[in-house]
């Protein structure tokens, strides 16, 4: 009897589990519950942008989770746009980076167009989630944080800085830890004297402003009209400041003064800590995290949702299976797109990993990048396109070298936007693009202007912090790797010339 007992309560803690784990496996699940957590955002939370100085350019998903709760793509099919809409930003802070063990500031993360961001539209908005049982991603909370006090102390000029974070949800060992990782860290010259010259292209009103690197730095005609305002007129701090919202505690404007540049920190899901049922699906809290658990397949990301979004047509009504069948669907006639170019040269360069026609109209310059068999069946739509091709094999290097004295002689006549992109996947191209455009980096690394700038360039010894700068501001994590060791000695052929 006894033995039968037990054997039916093995069977239903089984079975429970067994429900549970389908719970939490469903894709429509989680589908609907990030479409929900993105109406909360829109209705309540991010509400009032224009009193928050948000705008498409300035909202930030952070990749991973973060990029399923797209507030921007999910307004337009809201109101019965398409998923032509304009594509999202994204940035990368790691919740690892955060944690009590591996807390540190990322040179890899560096994500300095956020921080320019935030000084053009004087505001920025990250949004990312987290899974039941936590008010906050450990990337809100810590990781952030520390990345915008380095860059207050570093780069702005607040050498006094503390960081500023939810103390509710910080314990004080973790924090006295994440000030041990900012007052230890040291942004390399040459990042920072990058940084604010870019900053200061990016303020249309100096006067404005209470900048402190300004008045600690060389005079020069900008620094001394500054120096000469009354400080008593200036109304703003050129300093980051970060702001906790979540669907429970969303912002209110009359909270906050704008005298310094906000740094909306969004947590996009409800703070339930259990599953609810909600029609006819299950609620999940932070339903975008840990997506290998529940999208149909490795490949079915975020983006491929929202661009498909009007093909997928999710509703209510709609079974798991059938729904998982339109996104497989979708995902298998779907084709390749990358994240739109990113900027890493300001003004110049842009790296793109696959080419698309839109480009064509949109760059001075176009560098395509693949191997030579893919190049013979592919030729340049216009006479601003111009080939180079790159071998997938031990001869890589080689031809990365040889092709770069090309490539610098067709950036020294075009006039500003250059794009380096691949057009062919299956190789080492986007490497050899990111290669290439940190090579052109360190080649225009303080203008635009090869020859102008190479007397400076002559000067330079070839030394890792350099090459630690350029690689900060282009996030590629090169200084220990191949790629190293090729900028090495492509940045002794530059000084020796």
């Amino acid at each position: 009897m006894t033995h039968v007992h037990h054997h039916h309560q093995k069977s239903y803690y089984s079975s429970l589990r067994q429900l549970q784990r389908s719970i939490h496996t469903s894709l429509k699940n989680h589908i609907f519950s990030i479409l929900h957590d993105i109406r909360v955002l829109n209705e309540n939370v991010l509400l009032d942008r224009d009193q928050m100085n948000l705008c498409e350019e300035n909202i930030f998903l952070n990749l991973r989770t973060g990029a399923w709760y797209d507030v921007v793509r999910g307004t337009a099919v809201g109101n019965g746009g398409n998923e032509h809409v304009q594509s999202p930003n994204y940035c990368y802070f790691q919740s690892k980076n955060g944690h009590s063990e591996t807390m540190a500031f990322s040179t890899l993360r560096f994500n300095p167009h956020v921080l320019l961001s935030a000084v053009k539209h004087h505001a920025a908005c990250i949004i990312d989630a987290t899974r039941r049982g936590k008010i906050y991603p450990d990337s809100i909370l810590k990781t952030i944080p520390i990345w915008i006090t380095v860059l207050n102390r570093e780069v702005l000029g607040w050498s006094d800085a503390k960081m500023e974070t939810h103390m509710k949800y910080v314990s004080k060992s973790e924090y006295e830890r994440a000030m041990q990782v900012i007052e230890g860290y040291r942004l390399p010259e040459a990042v920072i004297r990058k940084l604010r010259k870019e900053i200061l292209s990016q303020i249309e009103n100096l006067e404005e402003w209470i900048i402190p690197f300004l008045e600690t730095s060389s005079p020069s005609q900008v620094h001394e009209t500054t120096q000469q305002m009354d400080p008593q007129s200036k109304s703003k701090r050129l300093f980051l400041k970060p702001i906790f919202i979540n669907p429970a505690h969303p912002y209110n404007v009359f909270d906050h003064e704008f005298d310094h540049l906000p740094v909306y920190l969004v947590s996009a899901s409800e703070t339930e800590r259990e599953s609810k049922q909600q029609g006819t699906y299950t609620y999940l809290p932070g339903a975008g995290d840990d997506m290998e658990a529940w999208t149909p397949h490795k490949d079915f990301s975020a983006d491929v949702f929202w661009r498909n979004f009007t093909k997928i047509d999710p509703h209510e009504d709609m079974m798991e299976e059938d729904l998982k069948e339109v996104c497989l669907e979708v995902l298998e006639n779907n084709s390749p797109q990358s994240i739109p170019p990113t900027m890493i040269c300001n003004p110049t360069i842009f790296i793109a990993e696959l080419m698309t026609s839109e480009y064509v109209d949109q760059y001075d310059l176009i560098i395509q990048l693949a191997s030579p068999q893919i190049l013979k069946q592919h030729r340049a739509e216009a006479k601003h396109v111009h080939q180079f091709s790159v071998c997938n094999s031990k001869k890589f290097r080689k031809s990365l070298q040889k092709n770069f004295d090309q490539i610098l002689s067709c950036v020294q006549n075009a006039s500003h936007r250059i794009l380096i992109v691949s057009i062919d996947p299956q190789t080492d191209c986007f490497l050899a693009a990111y290669a290439i455009a940190i090579m052109l980096n360190l080649a225009v690394y303080e203008g635009s202007d090869y020859q102008t700038m190479r007397p400076e360039i002559g000067s330079w010894s070839a030394t890792s912090e350099d090459l630690k700068s350029v690689c900060m501001l282009c996030q590629v994590d090169a200084p220990q790797n191949f790629l190293s060791r090729l900028l090495h000695k492509q940045m002794k052929k530059i000084v020796q010339r």
